[in-house]
């Protein structure tokens, strides 16, 4: 394995703009459907913890954020 990575290393593929790493940053808007299964009779006051106002409050402040560091974004947001 060490023989296959040790060539792209001594000679990496040139990225755009001379950039040297990506960086991936991503947020689980849905973190607390994991208490659904584990808490059943008490999942439906996991709401409370964000008053399931993603799409109204996290989300544009994020894409803001973003803007003012003038950071390229993508969104997926998957709607069950």
């Amino acid at each position: 394995m060490t023989d296959q990575i040790r060539p792209l290393l001594d000679d990496p593929v040139p990225w755009p703009g001379g950039a040297r790493c990506a960086v991936s940053i991503s947020f689980d808007m849905d973190s607390d459907a994991c208490l659904h299964p584990m808490y059943p009779n008490r999942a439906h006051l996991s709401g409370l913890i964000s008053w399931l106002r993603y799409d109204e409050i996290a989300v544009p402040r994020i894409v803001r954020l973003f803007e003012d560091y003038e950071i390229k974004q993508t969104f997926l947001v998957v709607l069950c």
